[in-house]
């Protein structure tokens, strides 16, 4: 069975978001982007007014909204 287009396209989003940290903070696999872009969100998330975590949320990707919204 396929994956729907919906997974398929979270999924390279995700994986471009990893390779573009790879290339900007200097790490060197994607396993390692994984918990530096969780604890960016958290600390977003934290930081800004619930209102505003809605509508970044609205513009971020499928993986990346739920990490915002996962606190």
């Amino acid at each position: 069975m396929a994956h729907p287009y919906d997974v398929e396209h979270a999924t390279r989003l995700h994986v471009e978001w990893c390779r573009d940290l790879i290339d900007r903070t200097g790490l060197t696999t994607t396993n390692q982007t994984e918990p530096l872009m969780r604890a960016v969100m958290s600390e977003l998330r934290r930081s800004i007014a619930p209102s505003a975590v809605i509508e970044i949320a609205y513009a971020l990707p499928a993986w990346g909204r739920g990490n915002l919204l996962a606190d």
